[in-house]
């Protein structure tokens, strides 16, 4: 915060609420001050939620899509790990697409229970949005959530009828395959 062993009638909050804003892990911070000696400051930390692999490296990416930096160990079998082939290197505090991470969280709580359908992967594309693949090595396109439920039906038609495919594009109004 910069004020330790500073005389409090010097201390100015708003540089000390700057500095601890420019941690990624922090999300707000407040300081109040007490007459004679004394500074509260009242950090609200971000959490993860999910993880944005990109280049090799797995980053920590809270609820707004804010890049906390690097996981420092491997995600467990309950934690979402969003695939990004872009080859990009993040910096901590660096905006991911959240309607991305939202739609990535959605498809993994959805697919399975919904659909019967468990990704073997979800990832992120440039061009394409966020996609999934399946373990026989199908991939579907969501691109982003607009009509998240027209998708998930089309898809539901698909896996029901058991309609072979090994790429599925949800996107256009015209949803198509091929095989």
């Amino acid at each position: 915060s910069g004020i330790v062993g500073r005389p409090i009638w010097f201390v100015q909050p708003e540089q000390a609420i700057a500095r601890h804003a420019e941690n990624a892990y922090v999300d707000t911070a407040a300081v109040e001050l007490r007459l004679p000696d004394q500074a509260v400051i009242r950090i609200a930390e971000r959490r993860p939620e999910v993880r944005w692999l990109a280049g090799g490296v797995q980053y920590l990416v809270d609820r707004t899509g804010k890049v906390l930096g690097p996981a420092q160990e491997p995600a467990d079998a309950s934690v979402l790990v969003i695939t990004d082939n872009s080859h990009l290197q993040l910096q901590p505090n660096e905006q991911i697409d959240l309607d991305a991470v939202k739609l990535a969280q959605d498809l993994a709580l959805r697919l399975p229970v919904e659909l019967g359908f468990t990704p073997a992967q979800i990832g992120w594309d440039f061009g394409l949005g966020v996609y999934v693949r399946s373990a026989a090595g199908q991939t579907i396109v969501f691109g982003r959530s607009e009509e998240l439920e027209r998708k998930l039906d089309v898809l539901n038609v698909l896996l029901q009828d058991s309609t072979p495919f090994t790429y599925l594009d949800l996107r256009p109004a015209t949803p198509f395959y091929q095989n």
